[in-house]
């Protein structure tokens, strides 16, 4: 438990750091997508990169969504995702107690009991804010910074997207 517990830390903490790097990207709403070249560019500040799109947060009913779940999106736009879920089913053995019940014991079958689920809670922004440091630490080096885009549904009903920015 006590590896787990440090990266968890180590999640965090490179998450905090990446969103302070590239702040200026994350606070911008003036954006445009190429779903052909897989392409966002944030039109004020005049960069594009690429992305691939990772899940959906609903806000009114505190319901995280894998992109790999959803058909509205391209295969090509949900590599990332898909990568995560595969990490997640590789090797997939929840460790039993004596009595049975699931018990965490070690960080690869806490990350993997959080990305084989199609769905899941979240009730808390800390839980979202460790959810998407996890998904970071995990892809490393293939991502620059986790964006969300919200878009309204109807009044006080919003669906937050996440893209997976690189």
């Amino acid at each position: 438990m006590k590896n787990l517990n440090f990266i968890i830390l180590k999640a965090l903490e490179e998450f905090d750091n990446k969103n302070k790097i590239y702040r200026k990207y994350i606070k911008e709403d003036d954006i445009s997508f190429d779903r052909d070249k897989l392409t966002i560019k944030f039109n004020t500040l005049n960069k594009k990169f690429k992305y691939q799109n990772l899940g959906a947060f609903e806000t009114n009913t505190d319901l995280w969504i894998w992109a790999w779940m959803m058909p509205i999106f391209k295969p090509n736009e949900i590599q990332l995702s898909i990568e995560l879920l595969n990490y997640g089913l590789k090797n997939y053995d929840p460790l039993l107690s004596k009595d049975g019940s699931s018990m965490i014991e070690n960080e690869d079958t806490f990350f993997k009991i959080q990305l084989v689920n199609s769905r899941f809670l979240i009730t808390r922004q800390f839980q979202l804010d460790l959810l998407l440091s996890i998904i970071q630490f995990l892809l490393k080096d293939k991502i620059l910074f986790i964006y969300k885009r919200r878009k309204k549904l109807s009044e006080n009903k919003f669906l937050d997207f996440f893209y997976l920015i690189s």
